[in-house]
This record gives structure tokens, sequence and C-alpha cells, in this order.
């Protein structure tokens, strides 16, 4: 006989336990009810403490739940020391949130995009880019 099965015979036969009951109070019970030999021993092997449910003491024969595991530890980025926007931070000619040309500040701008490519019109509903048909 499985674990499995062995718990659920034990949850059936303790149904009429007074609980909350330690390891003893159950074992006694069991006895009581002509438990299996097999359902004695699995109830003598599970952890000597109180069990506030059946469903406790099932899962102390036969563990069905997933193991707890605790949630990974985020490490923060270590700092550069720099300055939100680089030198641009305190440049009072700059416009805010104008692209500048600086790589420093924009590293990931190539090239910008070509002006009015891609832009819907103004009261447009359809914001999806046009794409280009090929020519007849």
């Amino acid at each position: 006989m499985n674990d499995v099965r062995r718990a659920a015979i034990a949850q059936t036969l303790l149904e009429g336990a007074a609980l909350p009951a330690g390891k003893r109070q159950l074992l006694a019970y069991a006895r009581e009810q002509d438990a299996p030999a097999d359902v004695v021993a699995a109830l003598e092997s599970i952890p000597d403490r109180e069990y506030g449910s059946l469903d406790a003491v099932g899962e102390a024969i036969a563990p069905t739940q997933p193991a707890f595991a605790p949630p990974a530890v985020h490490r923060p980025q270590v700092e550069s020391d720099e300055v939100p926007g680089g030198g641009a931070y305190l440049d009072t000619a700059s416009k805010p949130g104008a692209i500048r040309e600086d790589p420093e500040v924009l590293p990931y701008v190539r090239e910008p995009a070509p002006v009015g490519e891609g832009v819907p019109k103004a009261g447009s509903r359809d914001r999806r880019p046009k794409q280009a048909t090929p020519a007849s």
C-alpha cells in the first residue's frame, strides 16, 4: 500500500478524533478503531507535534503540497555615480524631451527616423504605420 492510500485511510479512521490532537492521541484513537498495522506504522512515523486538522495528518504521512521556496532576493544594480542624463543634466540650454545627438546621453540612438515617416496624421484613428505598396 502506498503512502497516499495510507494517509487517506488514516484520515478516514481519525474522523471522530477530537482535534487538535497530538501524535499519541491520534495513535490511541486509531488503535481503538482497529486500524490496519501499516496505517498505525504510518501514524507512528509522523512528527511528534499537535495536529489541528486531518489534512495536516495526511500531509505528514504523505506530503502532497509543494515545498515552500523563499522568493529570490532582488539585488539592485551597481550605481554608476553618473547623474541621470549624463552631462546634459546641468545644461540649462537643453530643451526638455529633445533627442540629443550626444552619444553620452543616449547611446542607443543610431540615427533619427525621417521626419513624417510612420507618424499618423492628427485625428487619425488608425495608429499603425502605413506599409509601402509596391509600384506597378
